[in-house]
């Protein structure tokens, strides 16, 4: 019992200790737009503020559990490049986005898969946003996940990061 007790505390100091260190070295945001990450050149920063981004919900990857009932309950939201690369995946937990995925990505009509596109496309189709938050590295990073995301998409980058989605700004 005592050795679980030292490895949980070792692993909640080595957390604290990566977000302590991330904040002091990432004082604000470090602002890049999308379409300069489609050489895979990947940011040295944590703290990251991503312009002009292309969103396709349809496109997202979620993982399953045996708790999710076939739901989604966080995505993986490619964010296409002007060269149509991925570098940069955002994770997205708001329960109004996760609804329209889940919606769509059950139905098994494609009539009404169609029509609920058609409905939701405000949602589902986005060109020209920001997207602001962490990369998932060190503790944060699940390499299993990591691994399965680099086995989705053709258009995928080598180099590719997950950022951990703080805010989103509507660019008008």
């Amino acid at each position: 019992m005592k050795y679980i007790l030292l490895i949980v505390a070792l692993v909640c100091i080595w957390g604290g200790g990566q977000g302590v260190y991330t904040a002091s070295q990432n004082e604000t945001p470090s602002v890049y737009d999308v379409n300069s990450l489609s050489d895979g050149k990947i940011p040295e920063k944590e703290w990251l503020q991503l312009e002009n981004c292309k969103v396709n919900l349809t496109e997202a990857v979620f993982f399953e559990n045996a708790f999710s009932n076939g739901l989604a309950e966080e995505l993986f939201i490619p964010l296409n490049t002007q060269n149509d690369s991925i570098a940069v995946f955002v994770s997205e937990k708001s329960q109004n986005v996760l609804d329209v995925f889940n919606l769509i990505n059950t139905q098994t009509d494609p009539a009404k898969t169609d029509h609920f596109i058609e409905k939701y496309k405000h949602l589902i189709f986005k060109d020209s946003i920001t997207y602001t938050g962490l990369v998932r590295y060190g503790i944060d990073l699940d390499n299993k996940q990591w691994r399965h995301l680099a086995g989705t998409s053709p258009k995928l980058l080598k180099r590719f990061i997950t950022i951990d989605k703080n805010t989103l700004l509507l660019n008008c």
